[in-house]
């Protein structure tokens, strides 16, 4: 059996691989332009403190990294959590950010509820 090894001829021609630096940094390093400078509509509400209940079922941790990036985020705008409530029933202080099941909607889909009553 022989080997033959070519060169790849446009080894000379790739492009730098400055991307996994990105991809290896901080999802937020920065807020979006205008975050937090208008008042809220009534669709939107206005948070200064957040507080995320993980109450969506995650055994395996598979929502590890999301949950890391938003608790990022929140440090970033100023609405660092002072708490995280991981079950029903303890108490924290902060605007409520839930992730819960809802077995009616398919896999991978989500929906976004803002509500003044709990």
């Amino acid at each position: 059996m022989t080997f033959e090894h070519n060169r790849d001829p446009f080894m000379d021609k790739q492009p730098p691989m400055d991307f996994l630096e990105e991809l290896n940094r901080p999802m937020h390093t920065c807020l979006p332009a205008r975050w937090n400078e208008k008042n809220a509509e009534d669709n939107e509400v206005y948070i200064t403190c957040a507080v995320l209940e993980k109450l969506f079922p995650d055994e395996e941790g598979i929502l590890d990294t999301a949950y890391e990036d938003f608790e990022i985020f929140l440090k970033l705008a100023g609405a660092a959590q002072s708490t995280v409530v991981e079950s029903f029933g303890e108490k924290s202080s902060g605007y409520p950010i839930r992730t819960v099941l809802d077995a009616k909607m398919r896999q991978e889909a989500y929906e976004i509820k803002v509500s003044y009553r709990e």
